[in-house]
């Protein structure tokens, strides 16, 4: 196995009523990632607008997270189905830039928790932004098949989740998020 050796560099400001993020994921394994970042982000404009393709969550203490990630298994029930994101690849010595945008208010956003007429919200500002990504270790086993857009592929066959991991980083930045209040709501 790889020594763990990625870096993730993360920018982040409110222009023009979106929240315009800025990343650089550094590989420098001497073993290639899948990172469950590949749907869009990478093209479309200087930031494409992933308003409602991100997993967003309220961390407390004046902090939101977005994921681009493989959900894990619902807490609560059995798991039959989960949606697997579009992935890239990030190859030994590579970094991979990436540029998106999300509306402001941010609203909160689950996989478990899809919005309905009910779902209420309550503002919260905050001041400080964590951007988490999934990867797993590409090895001879796994087998992806390409999207259509340069380095944005399908899993067919990857890792498990508990073979799953997690990079993030944080940044200074105040923005308003719409906190999902009723009781359904199941954050990660």
């Amino acid at each position: 196995m790889a020594t763990e050796t990625l870096s993730l560099e993360l920018t982040a400001r409110v222009a023009d009523r979106f929240l315009q993020v800025s990343y650089a994921l550094a590989n420098d394994s001497h073993q290639t990632i899948v990172a469950y970042d590949g749907a869009a982000g990478v093209g479309g404009g200087e930031y494409p607008d992933l308003t409602g393709k991100c997993y967003v969550s309220y961390a407390g203490s004046g902090r939101a997270r977005i994921l681009r990630i493989r959900p894990p298994a619902h807490p609560t029930m059995d798991t039959t189905h989960t949606f697997v994101p579009a992935v890239s690849v990030v190859d030994p010595g590579e970094i991979r830039h990436v540029k998106f945008r999300l509306a402001v208010p941010v609203k909160e956003r689950s996989e478990f928790s899809p919005e309905f007429s009910g779902a209420t919200y309550q503002e919260q500002t905050v001041n400080e932004c964590e951007l988490g990504i999934g990867y797993f270790w590409k090895t001879q086993a796994t087998v992806l098949k390409a999207l259509g857009h340069p380095n944005v592929w399908q899993v067919v066959k990857g890792a498990s989740l508990t073979e799953t991991h997690e990079i993030s980083a944080m940044t200074r930045v105040t923005f308003e998020l719409l906190v999902r209040a009723d009781s359904e709501f199941i954050r990660f």
